[in-house]
């Protein structure tokens, strides 16, 4: 059985998540990334990153490793949100859906969905500047525990349309 509802933060989870981007922990956990990203994606791989490129989409997966912390993917998550909207994006939603598998086990993602802004009023002649295209950011639960964090760019194959910039240019500006 599924179910799906909003996603919403509470002030406990909105203060350790403060706490997290303010402390040196978070610039840790953000080399572990940037590092294992630049080994998947340009070297051999790494154990604790995928990415995956394809014709319409790029696909990078975190896996949670022991020493991150519970509450590490969901905090990053949340802030790759807020890093994308500064990048002229609007959240279209934040949902949480959940499933029972068999066995009784629940997986429950946690899921912000962000497009790029569009200017009103772009004459017809004009390319439509779709940036990234858009940009899924979710985090995977198994029970209350976290499995992964995965990051979509979907794109337009439209052809009054800019082509979209490279997965890897916002990766850099994320993980900086």
């Amino acid at each position: 059985m599924s179910s799906e509802r909003a996603l919403v933060r509470n002030e406990k989870y909105l203060n350790n998540y403060q706490e997290w981007v303010d402390s040196t922990r978070f610039r840790e956990f953000l080399g572990t990334v940037r590092d294992a990203f630049g080994a998947a994606a340009f070297k051999d791989g790494h154990e604790i990153c995928d990415v995956f490129r394809y014709p319409t989409s790029v696909i990078m997966v975190v896996h949670h490793a022991n020493d991150f912390a519970e509450a590490e993917l969901s905090f990053f998550m949340d802030y790759l949100q807020q890093q994308v909207l500064t990048m002229d994006y609007y959240n279209y939603m934040s949902d949480r859906r959940g499933e029972t598998m068999d066995g009784g086990i629940v997986v429950e993602t946690h899921r912000h969905y962000l497009k790029p802004r569009i200017k009103p009023g772009v004459a017809k002649t004009e390319l439509i500047d779709r940036k990234f295209g858009n940009i899924i950011l979710e985090t995977t639960f198994e029970g209350q525990y976290p499995v992964f964090f995965k990051l979509t760019c979907n794109y337009y194959n439209e052809r009054n349309q800019k082509k979209e910039l490279s997965f890897d240019t916002l990766m850099q500006e994320l993980l900086r």
